[in-house]
């Protein structure tokens, strides 16, 4: 009986313990992702444990709609399947455990998100929210150091490193700020008002346009178009169409990729230019996709694509690791069977960006965002992306919840 007690005790004092975790958390997202992208697997790997550890209904993934999670563990099991014909398949075993573990602790931090009190939303939301400032205020500070002293001698220079790989991770910070802008802006008009969201905006805007970030500057294109969907179309009609779309991107990526116009951008002479280049990799990609259609090439086979080391000139590879194409890298690896219960994955989650117009105009454009985004850019079994991924889910999650309770339709 006594053991039984400490044990109950123990598991009480373990849940306040893990949800200040959560919370300090939220508050680092903003400056981890302005100044050591990479770095949000760690908070990721932190609020898992932390969660899984402290949260016996997190760890059970209490609330986790199945129409989500049955399509995942279908795709992770699919993954396995692949490693039977995977050109390198110690590699995919290692990727797959990695995914395995990412997923159950993204679902646990997804469900710990959803068992939160209308008190406990606010002050989550009131932690992502000055995180995410902060977040701005590195990277304009960083910015207005570039222009005072120059790019050998900014702020970044000075403290993280040489300008090289600052000017690679500046792109990684902007592009996630960029899919947690929405987000930001719902929080700021609720908790201080119009003119605090307008201040987020201009900041964001100062600093996306500013650098070599192509998809931190698309994507706030992308996000004002979600938004005024999400305004125009209604929660119904837009959802579905969202969900419609994504499954007709993905349906029809290996025939758009192969499309005379993208041919034709990958014959330009400047293959560094990053459009010029992707279009030249969608193409090859598409090609090795046409000749296994239907259960594709093997888990991490992008890595090893007959002919994909080519070069199209000296240090620029026919394929670099990935395709940056998110639907053609599960085409690629995973065949049509990858790509369908991928697509199933997309349009669930499309599905749940309705609700009211306060949650629609905050989630859709997060969630067109980063699909955009996907699409363009990362690997799929980046570390740092994937747990990017989840941890703008789980954000999501918080603030769509807070918009709906602020229209008092319940979230």
């Amino acid at each position: 009986m006594e053991a039984s007690l400490k044990t109950e005790a123990a598991r009480n004092s373990a849940q306040p313990v893990a949800r200040r975790v959560f919370l300090w958390s939220l508050g680092l997202v903003g400056p981890v992702a302005a100044t050591a992208p990479n770095g949000l697997a760690v908070l990721f790997i932190v609020m898992g444990l932390a969660v899984i550890a402290g949260d016996p209904s997190a760890r059970r993934l209490s609330g986790i709609p199945k129409v989500v999670a049955l399509p995942m563990v279908g795709l992770l099991a699919w993954g396995y399947v692949t490693m039977l014909w995977a050109p390198d398949p110690a590699l995919a075993a290692f990727t797959l455990t990695r995914l395995v573990l990412a997923v159950y602790a993204g679902l646990a931090i997804v469900s710990h998100a959803l068992a939160l009190d209308s008190a406990e939303i606010e002050q989550a939301e009131r932690f992502f929210l000055a995180g995410y400032a902060a977040g701005l205020a590195i990277l304009c500070a960083e910015i207005a150091s570039q222009m005072v002293f120059g790019n050998g001698s900014s702020l970044f220079v000075q403290f993280i490193g040489p300008r090289a790989a600052i000017e690679s991770f500046l792109n990684r910070s902007k592009t996630i700020l960029s899919i947690l802008l929405p987000l930001a802006i719902s929080v700021g008009w609720r908790r201080h008002g119009p003119a605090a969201a307008a201040a987020i905006a201009a900041a964001c805007l100062a600093v996306f346009v500013v650098g070599e970030s192509l998809a931190s500057a698309m994507g706030l294109v992308v996000a004002a178009g979600g938004a005024v969907a999400a305004v125009g179309l209604g929660s119904r009609l837009g959802v579905r169409l969202s969900a419609i779309g994504i499954v007709a991107m993905f349906m029809a990526a290996p025939f758009v990729a192969r499309l005379p116009v993208l041919a034709e951008l990958a014959q330009r002479h400047d293959i560094t230019v990053s459009v010029y280049h992707r279009a030249a990799i969608w193409g090859f990609v598409a090609e090795r996709i046409a000749e296994r259609p239907f259960i594709g090439w093997g888990m991490e086979a992008s890595r090893n694509i007959p002919n994909a080391h080519n070069t199209l000139r000296e240090f620029t590879e026919l394929l670099p690791l990935h395709p940056h194409n998110a639907p053609l890298q599960y085409w690629l690896e995973l065949g049509a069977v990858g790509a369908i219960l991928a697509a199933a994955i997309a349009a669930a989650l499309a599905l749940r960006t309705g609700g009211s117009l306060a949650r629609r105009v905050a989630v859709m454009p997060t969630f067109l965002t980063a699909v955009f985004v996907a699409c363009i850019s990362y690997g799929l079994w980046q570390g740092w992306w994937y747990s990017s991924l989840w941890i703008i889910g789980t954000l999501a999650t918080i603030v769509g919840r807070g918009a709906e309770r602020s229209t008092g339709t319940p979230g």
